[in-house]
């Protein structure tokens, strides 16, 4: 697993794609996905899992075509 950290987001973040996102990608449920991006807008970092390595470059290229501005934490 890697974690990623969801440090902020810029202008035209696009709040739904990303809630799918973190559903998709990152497991987590509709409530947990919400609230991850919440805390994002609302200016708090967020850090997430992502399970499988191959998928991480995918989801912080899609994060940052969303808006959401991301790094690389730790790999697990």
């Amino acid at each position: 697993m890697t974690e990623v950290e969801i440090t902020s987001w810029s202008k035209g973040f696009q709040t739904v794609s990303c809630i799918r996102l973190l559903q998709s990608m990152a497991g987590l449920g509709l409530a947990d996905a919400k609230r991850v991006t919440e805390n994002v807008l609302g200016g708090k970092k967020q850090t997430v899992s992502i399970r499988s390595e191959a998928d991480v470059s995918l989801f912080m290229s899609a994060l940052a075509k969303l808006g959401a501005v991301a790094s690389i934490k730790a790999a697990l």
